[in-house]
């Protein structure tokens, strides 16, 4: 099941949006100027299906709609008290002290099939959730409070926000699928959704504020997302390589038994097997260069002259072992090549490479090394950006990101789309951006949603 359009009636009691999703592309950019609901959207859609309603009874809004491609609509409406935001005072700061007052109750319901007693689901109000959430991550020992809705994980090594705590410790599997109807639990099981908002880089702090709400005395390690995420690409790359040597174990225990069945035998012509032996020569080499493999580890590949054809039944055996062994890290070097593809276009005098100890490793033009936390914003927004689309986002899931062009030059802002469509394409997922930036949309115009005017009472 896909979403195929957004749509939320008198946001902030004024705008009426409707965002068709693209089908095609799967990539679809909504552009408007400050105060239209870009970013709030993304968080209503994200809040929707991670059940963290806050945002629904903060924000006024009359129905919030998401819309699928078998048929059916899930809708959120809000109850809210008469008092309205003025439309000059749609600023971000206004929002959010207005939002802790108005205290607004919502329904959550959906579209179905006519005779389906399908009965309208009213969550609990956010302070209610909000005190619940508090109370369970009081008892989770590696949490401590560092800011007012931001938490430092000592399991992740990096600060969390409210959604990521509910999802990364399954919260919402504790509090939120108790109390939601089997409907709206079946409906939200068939969609994935993530947010990656604007703030991607934020790091913890021994210092100012931080140290206000720290719950507990222990100290923690100062480390960034982006160096969390090196050390992830390390332990993924490890992880990988034992179900590489498992593979290989299993395989080779069976080669003697498969050699002597000739049942099996599937000798290929030396012309065939000289092509198959050099393919499986420049994987493993492009295996070592992605940080796959050290030399030691890459699997020996023969050579065959015309004085060994009597060989060609045991060679090609060993070949179509070798490409099934090769075979389980297909999919971990695929991800690697584009993610350094990608970054290495944008550093004009660096160059990102993988290890598998280390995890990424940057280095200037003459080879020496440059520590993570030298990396420039742009540089670090990027490589966290195209390391979570890669690695982190399910397919057929609805990713969406807030303000991409954060720290971007503006070529950087032009190549983005065609490498965010090459990420869609690899791993199969839509895409919904917000953005202020043309030059983020520069030729895909057809891609663009633009936020209408305020619908006048």
């Amino acid at each position: 099941m896909r979403i195929t359009k957004i749509s939320v009636k008198k946001l902030f009691g004024v705008f009426d949006h409707e965002i068709p999703l693209n089908q095609d592309s799967r990539i679809t950019v909504i552009h408007g100027p400050n105060g239209v609901g870009k970013t709030v959207l993304l968080r209503m859609v994200h809040g929707l299906f991670s059940s963290n309603y806050g945002i629904f009874s903060e924000v006024p809004f009359d129905r919030f709609g998401v819309h699928f491609d078998i048929g059916q609509s899930l809708y959120v409406d809000q109850d809210r008290p008469v008092r309205q935001l003025a439309l000059s005072a749609l600023d971000d700061e206004t929002l959010r002290s207005a939002g802790g007052r108005l205290h607004a109750s919502f329904s959550i319901s959906h579209s179905h099939e006519p005779g389906t007693d399908i009965h309208p689901y009213s969550p609990s109000r956010s302070r209610e959730r909000y005190r619940h959430f508090v109370d369970l991550v009081e008892s989770i020992p590696e949490l401590d409070r560092i800011g007012s809705n931001v938490w430092f994980s000592e399991e992740f090594g990096s600060p969390m926000t409210m959604d990521e705590i509910i999802s990364a410790y399954d919260l919402d599997l504790q509090y939120f699928a108790t109390s939601e109807p089997e409907w709206l639990i079946h409906i939200k099981n068939s969609i994935n959704t993530q947010c990656i908002e604007t703030q991607r880089l934020q790091s913890s702090t021994e210092n100012g504020q931080a140290s206000h709400y720290r719950s507990r005395s222990r100290r923690f390690t100062q480390q960034s997302t982006v160096e969390r995420y090196s050390d992830e690409i390390a332990k993924t790359i490890q992880s990988t390589l034992t179900e590489y040597g498992q593979s290989s174990q299993r395989i080779d225990s069976s080669f003697p038994t498969r050699l002597l069945d000739t049942s099996l035998s599937s000798s290929l012509d030396s012309e065939s097997l000289l092509l198959k032996l050099s393919e499986l020569e420049e994987k493993s080499s492009e295996l070592m260069k992605l940080g796959i493999f050290e030399a030691k580890d890459a699997p020996k590949i023969p050579t065959l002259d015309s004085s060994q054809e009597n060989l060609t039944n045991v060679l090609s055996i060993y070949v179509e072992d070798v490409e099934d062994k090769l075979a389980v890290l297909d999919k971990l070097a695929e991800q690697l090549r584009v993610l350094t593809d990608i970054i290495n276009t944008r550093f004009d005098h660096k160059t990102l490479k993988v290890d598998r100890q280390n995890g990424f490793v940057i280095s200037a033009r003459d080879e020496h090394p440059i520590p993570l936390h030298s990396l420039s914003s742009g540089e670090q927004h990027e490589l966290v950006l195209f390391y979570q689309l890669l690695f982190d986002a399910k397919p057929n899931s609805l990713i969406m990101i807030d303000e991409p062009e954060i720290s971007l030059h503006v070529n950087w802002q032009e190549q983005f789309l065609n490498d965010i469509q090459r990420v869609s394409d690899l791993r199969q997922f839509d895409v919904l951006i917000a953005t202020h930036s043309p030059d983020i949309i520069s030729d895909k115009h057809e891609w663009m949603v633009e936020l209408g005017e305020a619908v006048t009472a």
